[in-house]
This record gives structure tokens, sequence and C-alpha cells, in this order.
């Protein structure tokens, strides 16, 4: 259920709203360093071999590699060869770049002390700072597959080109159509907070068809909510989907009900090791109802 047009050719996950629920689900700033700082070891990796297979392509010996050079340096634009060389260096260029930012982020979101992580990647800059890598890393991988995609149409015959053309840009559009559902399903669900969406003992009645039907419901409920990313984080979200779902709390819920569901959340974590926090979430709420008076 992708939301946007976007959504169809740019993962979720490389959005601003993706990466503030990621930031503001999590409390312990350790567990923030790790899923910030976490992606960054196998993109270095992967940009390493992306970087090395591109200067391998535009100095290979090859015929097609030979044709595409000429074409370059002889400024033949009307051929298919000297896009297909400007694609690949332009991809050289972003892959550097993705490179130079993954090992600066990492270098400078590693150094963030526990107590300050999610201060830092909370912020305007922090977020963006954390996006960038991922973002250049995208742009390159799109212009090195629309250097493949020109590459064929270069050795093949116009129909096979056409259909493999075809081909990839549908499964890439499949790809990502898929994880952008996911993550979308993710977001509106609140499945990066410790507060299990279904109760253990009525998950382990349901079938996986069921469970996709109550996160799909969810999810739709969610959206009529619109709750903003930080007070979705500050209060118990799963229990405010319930009563909504239930009937027993009407929307559009007032800002006093979050403001004293979020005091009634602060107030749980201070009485209860965060350890607890997953499981006992419900009941321990209740008892803070009660408290509240």
């Amino acid at each position: 259920m992708p939301r946007r047009l976007s959504d169809y050719v740019v993962s979720v996950d490389l959005s601003n709203e993706w990466r503030r629920h990621l930031v503001w689900s999590k409390k312990n700033g350790d567990d923030l360093k790790a899923l910030v700082t976490g992606r960054y070891t196998s993109t270095s990796v992967f940009l390493s071999l992306l970087f090395s297979t591109e200067m391998a392509v535009i100095y290979s010996p090859s015929r097609p590699a030979d044709e595409i050079r000429e074409a370059l340096e002889n400024k033949e634009i009307h051929k298919v060869e000297f896009w297909a060389g400007l694609a690949l260096c332009v991809s050289i260029f972003f892959s550097v770049s993705a490179l130079v930012a993954n090992f600066t982020a990492w270098s400078v979101f590693s150094s963030l002390s526990t107590e300050n992580a999610p201060i830092v990647l909370r912020s305007n800059v922090g977020l963006y700072s954390a996006q960038l890598p991922s973002r250049l890393v995208v742009l390159a991988l799109y212009l090195f597959f629309a250097v493949i995609v020109l590459t064929w149409w270069v050795v093949m015959p116009g129909e096979a080109a056409f259909f493999l053309t075809l081909g990839g840009f549908l499964v890439i559009v499949h790809i990502i159509q898929t994880f952008s559902a996911t993550a979308n399903l993710v977001m509106l669900t609140g499945a990066m907070a410790n507060m299990p969406i279904i109760e253990e003992d009525e998950e382990v009645h349901l079938s996986p068809g069921q469970l996709s039907d109550i996160l799909i419901e969810r999810a739709r409920l969610a959206k009529k909510l619109k709750v903003d990313v930080m007070k979705q984080y500050r209060v118990d979200y799963q229990q405010l989907l319930r009563e909504v779902e239930d009937g027993t709390l009407q929307f559009p819920i007032s800002e006093s009900e979050y403001n004293l569901r979020a005091s009634k959340m602060v107030h749980m974590r201070r009485q209860m090791p965060s350890r607890f926090l997953d499981v006992r979430v419900g009941s321990e709420l209740d008892m803070v109802d009660e408290e509240h008076g």
C-alpha cells in the first residue's frame, strides 16, 4: 500500500518520514546508534564493489567499451554509446561521493555518546546527515542501472533490448513497491516501538492471513488518526489504536488527552526497567491510570 507515487520508484526507507520514525521509536541511545551506523558497514563494502565494477567497465578493452569511449571523445551525442558513457561517468562520481559520505557519517555518528545520540539524530541536521549517504547510494545504483540498460541497446538487437529494459524496470518497481508497502505498514502501525501490536496470547491463534488483515486495518485506522510522529512514540500507541478501534475513544483526539497519556508513559518508564517495557506496558499503564485517579 504505497501512499505516494514516489513510493514506486524510491523506497520509503529513504524518506524523512521513515528516518523520523526510526529515531523517535528508539529511546536507548546505544540502540539508536546501532541502527543508524549498522548499515554503513555493509554499504561501504557494496560501494567499493560497485566503484571497482564501474572503473573496470570504463577502462575495459572490449569492443563496446571502446565504442563508448570513442563516442565520448568525439562528442557524438546522437549515439546511444555517448549517453551510456556519460551515465557511467556520472555514476562513478556519485559512487565516490557516496563512499566519502558513508565513511564520514560512520565516523561522526559512531562518536556520539549514549545520552546525546537521540538529541543529535532527532535534529534536522542529524536527520539529513544520517540520510545523505543512503540517498547517494541509491542515486549511484540507479545511474549504474541506466548504464546497463543503455549498454543493452548498444550490444543487442532492438527487440531484445526493449524487453530486457521493460523487464528490468518492472522488477525494480515491484521490489520497491513491495518494501515501500511494508515500510508504510511498519510506520503506520507503530511496529518500530517496543509495544506489541497484538498481544502474544492472541497472536498465537492467528494465521498469516489474519495477521495481515489486522495489520492493514490498523494501518488504515492510523491514517485516519494522523498522529504526529513524536506523539506516536510518546504514548502507548497500540493501546490508543485499540481504544479507537473498540469505540471507547473518539477521534480527533484532543491535545490534553495526548499530554495525559504521554505523562503516564513517562511515569511508567521511570517506575520500571526498560527491559520489561515490551511485555508489561499494557498492564502497567492500567496501574498508572489508577494512580492518576
